[in-house]
């Protein structure tokens, strides 16, 4: 599943905005959908709120069910906020082909070029639009990390207790997650309970070995040893692969020995274990972003993520893209932010940036620098910002213009030779 395009006829104070979400012509991509997509705009535009409009709409849209007498059933206290027009593009699983397009609308829904009439709202209901759960919206809300959310990760292995009773969830379809500041923790325990699992076993298996006189001759002992692990492949490994590319940046990885935390991070240089309060704001929130990511099918996905730069270094924000795609190689991405290091990472087709223009009505356009471009010309080319100074610095550069000026008037050396200095020394510090 794929966003393909999103007409906002009225919504808060976004008007007679239409999105196009498909590459254009001349790209070498020409006509299929947007990969990702970077929605970039200054503070009130409406990047979240879009975010949470393109949400709440999949979601209705994912639980659209058609009706034996053709009318349609919606979700039970569903409310549809959205004046305008959206369309998503479905992909034939065993053809990898478009399957069909769905377009919703005020009034109707489109699908498999029949229209179903939303005011017609009676019928007994046989099938879901989206049967089989395998299209996915996944929204991470920029107030997901919190210490709510984190409190596992200080729990101490012993202590876990994980209710066996409560229903498991797997069994149900379910077609949206959104993670915020309140988010439940079914996949933290899920994953944790996994790790657990297995040192349980991994102790079990090497007192059997040591009880049963293995430990005596050592080839013996490897061999088996081998083979049960083998057969019982440590679930913190292969997750280990997926974060600790990222890590090494910060001189970690994750510890596959340790057991006191349930995900013990260790330095590479020290050795040194460190708990997830010693780890910086912006792993803390890689982790939590990387749990879901890591457990829930995301091949027919759109994934929505409000500012995922925060608390990041620049570093890491201009590879950030690249792992979460890692992750989600076959997911749509949709993301919102201000920081230039992260809209480096996408075309110029896949930016849309939000402005107010002389009515302080909100627009749009695309990028213009290339992808991969220096972050500092797409402030210019991209975010139109061309005069990035404080005071301090606005100050200094005037003061330059004024002595480059005098210069250029001085016919006295001695006079001229100290300007010059001076020129030379604001220039050096502020590169003029």
């Amino acid at each position: 599943m794929k966003l393909k395009n999103l007409k906002i006829n009225s919504h808060y104070h976004l008007k007679d905005l239409e999105f196009d979400f498909t590459y254009p012509k001349g790209h070498t991509k020409e006509g299929q959908l947007l990969d990702k997509v970077c929605i970039i705009g200054q503070s009130a535009t409406g990047k979240t709120k879009i975010l949470n409009l393109i949400f709440d709409e999949l979601e209705y849209l994912l639980h659209f069910k058609i009706s034996d007498v053709g009318g349609v059933s919606l979700s039970e206290n569903y409310i549809k906020e959205l004046d305008g027009e959206l369309a998503i593009e479905l992909i034939e699983e065993e053809f990898d082909e478009i399957k069909s397009d769905i377009v919703s609308n005020n009034n109707y829904v489109i699908y498999d070029d029949q229209e179903y009439d939303l005011t017609n709202n009676e019928g007994e209901v046989f099938n879901y639009l989206i049967s089989n759960g395998d299209d996915k919206i996944i929204y991470f809300e920029s107030n997901y990390l919190t210490n709510e959310n984190i409190k596992h990760f200080k729990t101490n292995p012993l202590e876990f207790v994980f209710d066996d009773s409560k229903k498991d969830e797997d069994n149900n379809v379910v077609f949206h997650y959104r993670f915020k500041e309140s988010q439940n923790d079914e996949y933290i325990l899920k994953l944790l309970k996994s790790f657990l699992d297995f040192r349980q076993k991994y102790d079990q298996k090497i007192r059997e070995l040591l009880l049963g006189g293995v430990i005596s001759d050592l080839d013996k002992f490897n061999r088996e040893f081998k083979e049960w692990q083998i057969e019982n492949p440590n679930p913190i490994v292969e997750f280990s692969k997926r974060f600790d590319r990222l890590l090494d940046k910060l001189n970690l990885e994750i510890d596959k020995v340790n057991v006191d935390y349930p995900i013990p991070f260790k330095n590479k240089i020290t050795n040194e274990i460190i708990p997830i309060d010693g780890l910086s704001t912006g792993t803390k929130g890689l982790l939590l972003y990387m749990l879901p990511l890591y457990q829930i099918d995301t091949d027919k996905s759109i994934i929505l993520i409000d500012e995922p730069e925060r608390s990041l270094y620049p570093d890491m924000q201009m590879e950030i893209m690249d792992f979460y795609r890692g992750i989600a190689p076959n997911a749509q991405f949709i993301i919102a932010t201000h920081s230039p290091f992260i809209a480096a990472s996408f075309e110029p087709e896949e930016r849309f940036i939000l402005y107010f223009d002389e009515e302080g009505k909100v627009k749009f356009r695309n990028g213009v620098s290339p992808i991969g471009d220096d972050p500092n010309d797409i402030l210019k080319s991209d975010f139109q910002l061309e005069y990035l100074m404080n005071k301090d610095g606005r100050n200094a550069y005037e003061k330059y213009i004024k002595l480059k000026k005098a210069l250029a008037e001085e016919t006295d050396k001695q006079k001229k030779d100290k300007i010059l200095d001076e020129l030379m020394e604001i220039g050096t510090a502020y590169k003029f």
